[in-house]
């Protein structure tokens, strides 16, 4: 079962950066990839847990725990390389 969680949140950190360089080179509003990215570790954390409380795994509960961290930490990074991005297309204008 860990393999499929580790492969979720690559794919949810993938797919959070092919987004946001996908919106960036298309011109495309960042606004709704950044908050579904600040939204979804969240959902990941509460679907984990419940997962983790219905099969009585405990280390699947701290997976769970170790790659919603790992899943917010990227949303963040993603965040914060928008709005430096952003900014800086702002300033060459």
């Amino acid at each position: 079962m860990d393999n499929v969680l580790y492969f979720l949140a690559f794919l949810l950190i993938g797919g959070s950066w092919f987004w946001s360089f996908y919106a960036g080179k298309e011109g495309l509003s960042s606004a709704i990839p950044v908050l579904i990215a600040i939204v979804v570790p969240f959902i990941f954390l509460l679907v984990g847990m419940n997962v983790a409380l219905h099969s009585g795994v405990q280390r699947s509960g701290f997976v769970w725990g170790y790659l919603f961290y790992a899943v917010l930490a990227n949303s963040l990074v993603v965040l914060v390389t928008v709005i430096v991005a952003s900014l800086k297309k702002n300033s060459r204008e």
